[in-house]
C-alpha cells in the first residue's frame, strides 16, 4: 500500500512553525531543562559535551596553542603554558624558538615523550639536556635524537652504542652524512634487516 504525503496548506505551515517557537519558548524559561532541546536543527551536534567544546574554544586549548606558537611568547607566558594539562600546548612551547633555556630544562623531564622530542630538536638546548635525552626510557625521544643533525657527533656516538638497534643504526647514519671518515664499518648486527625485523 503506497501512502501519498499531503502538503500543508499556508495556514497549516503558519500555526505548525508558531506550535514549534512556543516549544522552544517553553524550553528556554523552565529551569530543569534538558541537555538537547526539542524541534528539528535546534542545535548542532559536534560529538563532544560541553566540557570538550570549552576546552577547544579561544580561551580554551586552541587559545592556547596558538599563543604558544606566537612570535611574540613572553618568558611568562613560557612558564604559564609549560604546565598546561595539553601535551599539545607544551609541546608547542617547546618548539618554539623564543622558549628560554630555563622552560627547555624544565620540559626535558616531562612525562609525554612527544614533549621531550620536541625539547631535543629545539635550536638552543644546551648539550647537557641532549645527553639527559640519550639516556631517555622511551625508544622514540632517542631515535629522534639520533636522526638530529645538530646533535654534537659525541651524543650520536652514545647513541651508536644503543640497546635498540633502530637508534643505533639512525645514529650511525646521521654520523655518516655529517662526517663520513670518522664513522667505522658498521657492526652487522645493527644493519643486518633480519634482526631488525625480528626486534
Amino acid at each position: 500500500m503506497f501512502y501519498r504525503k499531503v502538503a500543508q496548506n499556508p495556514v497549516q505551515k503558519r500555526f505548525s512553525r508558531g506550535i514549534t517557537k512556543v516549544r522552544r519558548k517553553r524550553w528556554l524559561r523552565s529551569e530543569d531543562a534538558s541537555p538537547e532541546p526539542p524541534g528539528r536543527g535546534f542545535r548542532i551536534d559536534t560529538g563532544m559535551s560541553h566540557m570538550e567544546s570549552n576546552k577547544f574554544s579561544l580561551n580554551g586549548y586552541a587559545g592556547n596553542y596558538l599563543k604558544a606558537g606566537s612570535e611574540s611568547l613572553t618568558n611568562e607566558d613560557c612558564w604559564i603554558l609549560a604546565v598546561d594539562e595539553d601535551h599539545q600546548v607544551r609541546r608547542r612551547v617547546a618548539e618554539n624558538r623564543l622558549c628560554p633555556v630555563e622552560v627547555l630544562v624544565a620540559l626535558s623531564s616531562d612525562h609525554h615523550e612527544d614533549v621531550r622530542i620536541a625539547v631535543g630538536e629545539h635550536p638552543d638546548v644546551p648539550d647537557v639536556v641532549l645527553i639527559h635525552l640519550a639516556e631517555d626510557e622511551s625508544d622514540d625521544v632517542r631515535y629522534a635524537l639520533a636522526e638530529n643533525a645538530n646533535v654534537c657527533s659525541e651524543i650520536l656516538q652514545k647513541l651508536t652504542e644503543d640497546n635498540n638497534p633502530y637508534v643505533c643504526h639512525r645514529a650511525r647514519q646521521t654520523l655518516k652524512i655529517l662526517n663520513p671518515a670518522s664513522v667505522t664499518e658498521l657492526n652487522p648486527r645493527t644493519t643486518n634487516s633480519s634482526y631488525l625485523m625480528s626486534m
